[in-house]
């Protein structure tokens, strides 16, 4: 069955009948607006699954206090954590609320370049900086500084924090740069903190770690600049240690391991600085993906983020770009910044990724870029002077999307059939010297009816029926003879009720043509109880007309 956009119930002023130019910029060209929005937006359903994403922006110059997105959160309120190297923002989607150190005030974070956030089981929000890792309370608005115990001061060494997340104890695992890989205990009413390193390898030097993955087994996936990536098991013990190995093409890619990430599909994702690495957890053999044009190849090796939305998307967030993930064809399609295109993305470092309720945020150097998935993407389709793949005129009086997805297009210019797939455009116009074309210029009402006939009304021309085989036309105009069947040759809309009757509007009353005989009915005829008999000279557009009704 074919797609039906419903007519609206919208007066006609008397004095505008003259032409159909005479109502531009009135009721009818309103109507007529309503329609080609919503048009739009069920036509957008299925550019939104074409190539093109659009992203929109927000940067300093919405609230964001630095460009730098460093990482992102959202938190169990619904809010969204953006850490920049100048300041944490808290996003309620309509500004942003800015948290920066201040040395005077013991209870501000500690740091401003912010590198990690998690939020653990009681609702706490954890914080790493560059200078420390602070607990934030979000009913007092404080940031506690978390110190380490006395017993570990000397362990820990440096303060800046790389990564969190939180065990099924509750504690919280803190990577470090420099100072290896920390444990803490948490609590809701503690603000005191226990803390333990947890030694990776028999070296005494401590591990760089950048990236901390929890699998559904329960088992930790570390990784580390230039040690690898390391599994530990749900007790935090060492169980399995991933290195380079040259001239093994199934060991892992490169040692230093700037990403981790497990997907629904139980596949270890592994960035590096040298390309993507995937493992199937419970194998032992690396698939690598590494820059080339070729779209089974990654655009750019230095990979940033990996993150899955809720849609199960796989994004890959890299210095040259984002890629997403086509599992199918085991391939990517990528997206990067063009200067001269707003709707794409901001800049082509992708440092971060997160998604809340349908939408998907992607940090960069140059702010956020922002996609929601639920938000219906436009495509323009104009007149264009003396082109011919455009639109034949630009005043637009209908619109309509048959059953094999062709967009038809009614103007003062004539009727245009554009297939959206291939972008072609064929344009119907009438010709003196051709029976078999359109009677009329404008085109007022497209309707394609239950067996996929085309049926159009025009301005002055009566009723056409188009056939798509022979792409001519069949005329069915207002006889002279009798206007009790068609009081006007101007047909505004159309409407097919269950018993295959064409309904239309026009100026001059209802008209009722039966689409099996191909002939007028008179309405009295059709229906002593008809609502539209007291109706007079209808002067309104027919949205759709109930069987029981008629």
């Amino acid at each position: 069955m074919a797609r039906v956009l419903p007519g609206f119930g919208i007066p006609i002023s008397r004095s505008a009948r003259s032409s159909p130019q005479s109502v531009w910029g009135g009721n009818l060209v309103s109507a007529i607006t309503v329609q080609l929005l919503l048009l739009l937006c069920c036509i957008s359903v299925l550019v939104s699954q074409e190539d093109r994403i659009e992203f929109e922006h927000l940067s300093i110059e919405q609230g964001l206090s630095q460009s730098d997105v460093c990482c992102i959160l959202q938190d169990g309120k619904g809010f969204v954590w953006f850490g920049t190297q100048d300041g944490l923002n808290m996003y309620d989607g309509y500004g942003f609320r800015v948290y920066r150190h201040d040395a005077s005030n013991s209870e501000s974070i500690s740091d401003n370049y912010i590198t990690a956030m998690a939020q653990d089981r009681f609702g706490n929000i954890w914080i790493g900086t560059q200078n420390g890792l602070n607990l934030f309370d979000q009913n007092t608005q404080r940031f506690y500084h978390c110190e380490p115990d006395s017993r570990f001061r000397n362990k820990f060494g440096s303060n800046a924090i790389t990564s969190l997340c939180e065990d099924p104890s509750g504690a919280l695992l803190v990577g470090t740069y420099g100072a290896g890989l920390m444990r803490i205990e948490t609590a809701r009413d503690r603000v005191s903190f226990l803390m333990e390193k947890i030694a990776l390898s028999d070296s005494s030097n401590s591990e760089a770690i950048a990236s901390i993955c929890k699998d559904r087994d329960g088992a930790y996936w570390v990784g580390t600049l230039g040690q690898g990536l390391y599994k530990l098991g749900p007790a935090c013990n060492v169980v399995g240690r991933f290195r380079t190995t040259p001239g093994d093409s199934n060991s892992l890619g490169q040692d230093n391991v700037r990403c981790v990430y497990e997907d629904r599909h139980r596949i270890l994702w592994v960035g590096t600085s040298d390309g993507l690495n995937r493992l199937e957890l419970g194998s032992h053999k690396f698939k690598h993906y590494a820059m080339g044009e070729n779209p089974r190849n990654v655009y750019s090796n230095y990979i940033f983020c990996i993150h899955e939305d809720e849609l199960n998307r796989l994004w890959i967030g890299t210095d040259g770009g984002l890629e997403l993930y086509e599992r199918e064809s085991d391939s990517f399609r990528h997206y990067g910044a063009k200067a001269e295109d707003l709707s794409t993305l901001s800049d082509d470092a992708i440092m971060s990724i997160g998604d809340a309720g349908g939408v998907v945020w992607f940090g960069s150097r140059k702010g956020l870029n922002k996609f929601c998935r639920f938000r219906k993407q436009f495509r323009t389709y104009k007149y264009i002077p003396h082109q011919g793949n455009s639109l034949s005129e630009g005043k637009v009086w209908s619109i309509y999307c048959d059953g094999g997805g062709i967009l038809w297009v009614g103007s003062n210019g004539g009727l245009d059939r554009i297939d959206r797939r291939s972008n072609k455009y064929l344009h119907y116009r009438h010709n003196p010297s051709d029976s078999g074309s359109l009677s009329n210029n404008s085109v007022m009402s497209i309707l394609e009816d239950e067996s996929g006939g085309m049926w159009i009304g025009t301005w002055g021309g009566g009723l056409e029926r188009f056939d798509k085989r022979s792409e001519s036309f069949e005329h069915y105009p207002r006889l002279v003879s009798d206007s009790s069947y068609l009081a006007s040759n101007t047909i505004v809309s159309m409407s097919e009720d269950e018993r295959r009757r064409l309904w239309m509007g026009t100026y001059g009353g209802v008209a009722v043509f039966d689409l099996r005989e191909r002939e007028y009915r008179r309405e009295d005829e059709e229906s002593a109880n008809s609502p539209l008999r007291s109706l007079g000279p209808v002067e309104m557009i027919v949205s759709k007309l109930s069987t029981d009704a008629a």
